[in-house]
């Protein structure tokens, strides 16, 4: 029973619960005005490219610098593609990502700037993340191909 109950709240718990109690202490108020004035920020896009371009292109780099040195092997049938997604997928560190803001950015209103660019690109970054996986090559990311169900199985 309570394997089941686990199982049916789960969607519910990861997918909406947490995100919601995340955004509320976050500390975000979400006004038109404040809209305007994030756009209008340079801290605002400088936190949004960060994330969204910075973490992929880092976590490509990385393991691109550790195959070519001979310090890693690239993941068995990872593509590119993958990798790039996974990178993307690290732009949705929200939690770490609030707290650095509190501590770098004394005036309220830039924090509030760069809090509403966090939770854009942790939206945006989550997107392309699961876009760049969902279809990332023959085979997927967590999926196991048939001849190895068959080898485990």
């Amino acid at each position: 029973m309570v394997e089941w109950l686990q199982h049916v709240l789960h969607p519910w718990s990861s997918f909406l619960f947490v995100p919601i109690f995340a955004l509320a202490n976050s500390g975000i108020h979400l006004s038109l005005d404040g809209l305007g004035d994030a756009a209008g920020s340079a801290i605002t896009w400088g936190v949004f490219f960060g994330l969204i371009l910075g973490k992929p292109l880092g976590v490509a780099l990385a393991t691109r610098i550790a195959v070519r040195s001979g310090m890693s092997d690239r993941p068995e049938g990872s593509t590119t593609r993958q990798i790039v997604g996974v990178g993307m997928a690290a732009g949705i560190g929200f939690t770490v990502a609030m707290f650095i803001t509190e501590l770098a950015l004394t005036d309220p209103i830039q924090q509030e700037n760069a809090k509403l660019a966090i939770l854009l690109a942790s939206v945006v970054a989550a997107g392309l993340s699961m876009l760049l996986l969902k279809g990332g090559g023959a085979q997927s990311v967590g999926r196991a191909t048939k001849e190895e169900s068959e080898t485990v199985g």
